[in-house]
């Protein structure tokens, strides 16, 4: 891993969501000298009365998979770990407005939705980042397994920083957008809408680890998320009943479609 000088001076927010990988991303920042805040996001989630009458799940299987409140004593416990501040932001009606209800929007137009590339365009990539700016930080940092590699560093940004810089011709630094180094946890289809702007601000610092290689870096910090399983699937459906939740939501699927191709 190459070092970069003077990264006390840069500020990098850091979306921790209680996982292995914004847990390591956010430890290799602060080994690289960076000044790292930590960040946990607080979603929205299915109102607790609306599950009780109607579904009957339990507590844990009603929250949001991202913003639980295991995650969010786990990210905690890595910041305190790692000495660095932990803040915690309440986005639950930003979410709802923008990724729940798009989400049940497209259903009800004949589409299929994806609420993670929504989630990545208007949650982290607007909100969290505005919120990074408020902070003073140059850089919002996540756990995603991608990479950006500019014109002139032909090296992933996963730990060499490169500053935006201006050509001679006043053009800025152009941004490229690569696969993570693990091909079985890419996720650089979810993030297809960020800008030139964003990835200018972005860093991504287990892109260039395989999912081993971070899972062993949690242990070698002692990490509590060292073991800690993965959340995967559509953060605000936690029982993975997808029917039953546009059943309580799309008022305008009332009835079933004719399957035309099997």
């Amino acid at each position: 891993m190459r070092r970069v000088e003077k990264n006390q001076k840069k500020r990098v927010v850091i979306a921790m969501s209680g996982g292995v990988d914004s847990s390591v991303a956010a430890a290799l920042l602060k080994e690289q000298g960076f000044d790292v805040i930590g960040i946990f996001m607080k979603l929205w989630a299915e109102p607790e009365f609306i599950l009780t009458s109607k579904v009957g799940m339990n507590k844990s299987e009603r929250e949001n998979i991202c913003c639980s409140v295991e995650a969010s004593t786990t990210a905690r416990a890595v910041a305190n770990k790692l000495g660095i501040p932990f803040y915690i932001v309440n986005f639950e009606k930003e979410f709802k407005q923008a990724v729940v209800d798009y989400y049940v929007n497209e259903y009800e137009e004949g589409r299929t939705p994806n609420p993670c590339v929504i989630c990545n365009r208007d949650i982290k990539g607007e909100l969290l980042m505005r919120k990074a700016t408020e902070l003073d930080a140059q850089f919002l940092a996540t756990g995603h397994y991608a990479r950006i590699m500019s014109d002139s560093v032909i090296t992933n940004r996963q730990l060499p920083i490169t500053k935006k810089v201006s050509k001679s011709n006043n053009q800025t630094e152009k941004y490229h957008f690569y696969q993570g180094v693990d091909k079985n946890k890419d996720q650089t289809y979810f993030l297809w809408t960020l800008t030139q702007e964003k990835l200018a601000h972005l860093l991504f610092p287990v892109g260039g680890l395989t999912k081993q290689e971070v899972r062993n870096l949690a242990k070698k910090y002692e990490l509590p998320t060292a073991e800690r399983r993965e959340s995967q699937g559509i953060c605000f459906v936690p029982d993975r009943n997808i029917g039953g939740f546009l059943r309580r939501y799309a008022q305008n699927l009332t009835e079933p479609g004719e399957i035309r191709n099997l």
